[in-house]
């Protein structure tokens, strides 16, 4: 009589009190390394990926196709370097080259260029920002939640910009985490932004609880399914007439099947998410107001414009001659395989019907 078998807790006759995790506890630790199992079973699923649960003891099962591979790679002392030193240390993103001026390409240097093209495309999401959730009345701040925040670069970009109220990011690489928490100390925003190494498919923000939830080419590692799942989560944090806005890089919805299996090779998947599938998930957790705002042409330049910067500086910042080896073969990949493949830019829909998302089967 001494459990509570529900909530796992133990008290004793002499008041010690001890808790075991849940079943969504142990789902949610292994989602923030990158271990996605989906279903908590009643009885074992051998062979199958799930979660169990005997008496006390919690049983996961789960394979290679649970993970994204993503928080290895993002974690790794190269990868580190790489996106410090040449992808830019605060934006993780692709760029806006269509809108950098003659003047821009005269004058600033190929890295600076690729910097700019990304400040652009966050100021392109600013403006979405403004005109879907404060129509006449840009004084107000927002409850936000960055899904793959990486640096937490957008975050601060929005707080110096006055939109945030409380900002939450979260990522499964605890490096970039560590890195954004200090930089946020640094322009003292650590009291407005949270940093959570967490996965976006379980986030510790309450329901109901954020006005905006957005992402900036960070969900494309999920794959179509996994990216489903982020659409509801999205859904569960975002309160009714809340907006989730993000970019992503996608497929189309017709592709050329030989050029894009190198592009699934490099980020381990068999398929990409599609606008369609982000619509069709959006409207299915009760979002309306569907639309996209798409710049697919930016892929090939900024692949190719990071590809020649890496050319020029991997060596020097002291990157692993088998990283720069795979990293020119993968950028070389995008750069080439993208135009006529490769969608890219934002989707944007607003929270408005309500759905029992328990009930969504994804």
């Amino acid at each position: 009589e001494h459990v509570d078998w529900d909530n796992r807790i133990l008290v004793t006759p002499s008041n010690y009190l001890t808790h075991w995790q849940t079943p969504i506890e142990v789902q949610s630790l292994l989602r923030s390394y990158d271990v996605d199992v989906p279903n908590i079973e009643k009885t074992p699923k051998y062979c199958h990926p799930h979660i169990h649960c005997a008496g006390l003891a919690i049983f996961a099962w789960f394979d290679q196709q649970s993970t994204s591979k993503s928080k290895a790679y993002y974690d790794s002392d190269d990868a580190q370097k790489f996106y410090n030193d040449i992808w830019g240390e605060d934006e993780l993103h692709v760029g806006r080259y269509d809108l950098l001026t003659e003047q821009d390409r005269k004058t600033l240097t190929l890295q600076q260029q690729v910097f700019r093209a990304e400040e652009l495309h966050e100021q392109e999401l600013i403006k979405l920002i403004k005109s879907h959730t404060l129509p006449g009345n840009t004084d107000h701040s927002l409850r936000i939640v960055d899904l793959g925040c990486g640096y937490g670069g957008l975050m601060r970009r929005l707080w110096k910009e006055g939109l945030v109220w409380k900002a939450t990011g979260c990522d499964i690489s605890g490096k970039m985490c560590e890195q954004a928490r200090r930089r946020n100390v640094d322009i003292g925003a650590d009291k407005d932004i949270d940093i959570l190494e967490q996965s976006y498919l379980q986030v510790s923000v309450g329901d109901e609880s954020a006005d905006l939830v957005i992402s900036m080419d960070a969900l494309l590692h999920a794959g179509p399914a996994r990216q489903r799942k982020a659409v509801l989560e999205a859904a569960r944090m975002l309160r009714p007439g809340g907006w989730m806005i993000f970019s992503d890089i996608m497929q189309g919805e017709t592709v050329n099947a030989e050029e894009m299996q190198p592009i699934y090779d490099r980020i381990s998947l068999s398929k990409m998410g599609t606008i369609k599938n982000y619509q069709e998930a959006l409207e299915a957790c009760g979002f309306t107001n569907f639309s996209s705002d798409l710049h697919s042409e930016n892929i090939p330049e900024h692949y190719g414009s990071i590809l020649t910067i890496l050319e020029e500086k991997g060596e020097a910042i002291g990157l692993s001659q088998q990283y720069i080896e795979k990293a020119k073969k993968g950028l070389k990949v995008w750069r080439d395989n993208s135009p006529g493949n490769i969608v890219w830019g934002f989707v944007i829909a607003q929270k408005t019907m309500k759905v029992d998302l328990a009930k969504v089967g994804f």
